[in-house]
């Protein structure tokens, strides 16, 4: 139903999903299916006006989230933030672990270098959020994001680990 050449599809779907297609995995017709029904949903919503009159001076020309949240906490993040932002290293991570799995299972092929350079770049995202998110939270927060993705940061390391060793046997 859906034909997709592998660079269009790496343009336009996110890359682990973009490999899945391409490879013709059995879900692809149903995530084509909500891709495109995503993507004219986007497209009939306007984008948010910003009205830069309520903006302080400093903060409109900020461009990016990381300015915002550096302005608005002084010394750490609240609650519902670091809820957020462990959900979407959580999110991260499940795509990096995806991306590790698609590398491994084309070991031999002509795919293994690009699949193990997205999943290395992947890795790299996920672990640089994780660094981040730990430095601009106070110590009781640090604790309990540790308890609740810290070993997760820690599986990843090992698997891309036990990658690089498998590969020099």
């Amino acid at each position: 139903m859906f034909k997709l050449t592998r660079v269009v599809a790496q343009e336009l779907l996110p890359q682990c999903t973009a490999k899945r297609f391409v490879k013709g995995h059995a879900s692809a017709n149903v995530w084509a299916t909500q891709f495109s029904t995503n993507l004219s949903r986007s497209r009939a919503r306007p984008p948010p006006a910003v009205v830069s009159s309520r903006l302080p001076a400093s903060a409109a020309s900020a461009s990016t989230p990381a300015v915002w949240r550096r302005m608005s906490s002084a010394s750490s993040l609240n609650d519902s933030d670091v809820q957020k932002r462990v959900e979407d290293i959580s999110h991260k991570f499940k795509e990096a672990m995806e991306l590790l799995e698609d590398a491994r299972g084309s070991v031999g092929t002509v795919y293994f270098s690009e699949d193990m350079t997205d999943a290395e770049n992947a890795i790299q995202e996920v672990l640089s959020d994780y660094d981040a998110l730990m430095k601009e939270m106070n110590e009781d927060q640090k604790r309990s994001v540790v308890r609740t993705i810290g070993l997760k940061m820690e599986e990843l390391k090992a698997q891309v680990q036990m990658l690089k060793d498998s590969l020099k046997d």
